[in-house]
């Protein structure tokens, strides 16, 4: 399956991650409900959960590579410190 269009939605969720300090500052200081608020998800029960695991899967590669970055790498550094 190949995307046609940018879908800008994707994009918001990404700067609205950003804005908080970025996916290792979300989770680190668990405001992954509140980010599921502020992007305008129905409150439940796993909800943070359930979007730090899609954001991490989909669209943290692609953040990781626009700072010239890459999971191997970030995880290395991790280990290290």
């Amino acid at each position: 399956m190949f995307i046609t269009s940018l879908d800008y939605s994707v994009l918001w969720h990404l700067q609205e991650v950003q804005d908080e300090g970025g996916f290792e500052a979300v989770t680190r200081e668990k405001k992954w409900p509140k980010m599921a608020v502020r992007l305008c998800y129905q409150a439940s029960k796993n909800i943070g959960s359930t979007l730090r695991q899609h954001y991490e899967k989909t669209l943290y590669p692609f953040d990781l590579s626009m700072a010239g970055a890459t999971a191997d790498t970030k995880v290395a550094q991790t280990l290290i410190c």
